[in-house]
């Protein structure tokens, strides 16, 4: 299906561009991503491992293929190494991961980074769905190992506070009554709380504004019909969902931004794709 079919053309235009203040924001945070996650005890051999999306951090929820996952364990990594090539190494420091699908098949995850008690990766494409077993490898030895399931949908949304929570990693895009288009940011950190906060987004009467949302986990979605938003309790118009090329596994959701939303303050804003609902996030409306 095209995701553009009724769209107007600054809706089309949405879904290929991007920020890059915001996309290497992402990079990092999938990176570098908060290491105070609970990790499982190893009670028996080999050690366990636990595995949720990078983007809610959702306990015992699926991934889908393609998705961005982060691995929780311990004694994972000898140290910390990056990817700094793309497409992205099979292999850091040593330390590969492989996940073996409910057919049997065993395929290498693409990494991000590796650590002792964390590891960022891609669930390999065509992984098949259904109950899968993930394995850390360090220098040939079973480094830890874990289920996971597998769906062909597992929405998630990211949030600058690197917990599933907090403000939305997002950008507003306004279409002004001159034809152009321009993107704002909605955060700023705060090094007073040493965390994020919203930037109040203001709606103009005499142009349109719209929410692009990054997450994981939704660009097998093949239809918007079964795309739904909600902003502070109200529906809202998801005119697109699928990948965004800038990044491996990241994915994106294009929303209309309602001017009756103006003057609500903080406001939690949840993404439902194939009835697949995503974690709760913020934005802050003037």
């Amino acid at each position: 299906m095209n995701p553009y079919k009724s769209c107007k053309p600054w809706q089309a235009r949405i879904s290929c561009n991007w920020t890059r203040k915001t996309i290497s924001w992402v990079c990092a945070f999938i990176a570098v991503a908060s290491l105070a996650y609970p990790a499982r005890r190893a009670s028996a051999q080999p050690p366990q491992v636990a595995a949720v999306s990078a983007a809610s951090y959702a306990l015992n929820g699926a991934l889908a293929a393609d998705s961005i996952g982060a691995l929780f364990g311990s004694n994972m990594a000898g140290g910390v190494a990056f990817a700094g090539t793309h497409p992205l190494p099979l292999q850091l420091a040593s330390v590969s991961v492989n996940v073996r699908d409910a057919t049997n098949t065993l395929r290498p995850a693409p990494l991000f980074f590796v650590s002792p008690q964390q590891i960022n990766f891609i669930v390999p494409n065509g992984t098949v769905n259904g109950n899968a077993t993930i394995t850390v490898m360090r220098d040939g030895v079973i480094a830890g190992q874990g289920t996971l399931t597998i769906d062909s949908i597992a929405t998630g949304l990211f949030g600058y506070n690197g917990n599933g929570q907090g403000v939305a990693v997002a950008e507003v895009l306004r279409l002004r009554s001159d034809g152009s288009l321009s993107y704002e940011p909605l955060a700023r950190f705060n090094p007073a709380t040493n965390s994020f906060e919203g930037i109040p987004i203001a709606l103009a009467p005499n142009e349109q504004a719209a929410l692009v949302l990054y997450g994981t986990g939704f660009r097998n979605n093949t239809s918007l019909n079964a795309a739904a938003c909600t902003i502070g309790g109200e529906n809202a118009q998801v005119f697109f969902t699928g990948a965004q090329p800038s990044l491996a596994g990241l994915d994106q959701a294009n929303v209309r931004l309602s001017p009756s939303l103006a003057g609500r303050g903080i406001v939690n804003v949840v993404l439902s794709v194939a009835g697949k609902t995503s974690n709760t996030v913020t934005i802050t409306m003037q």
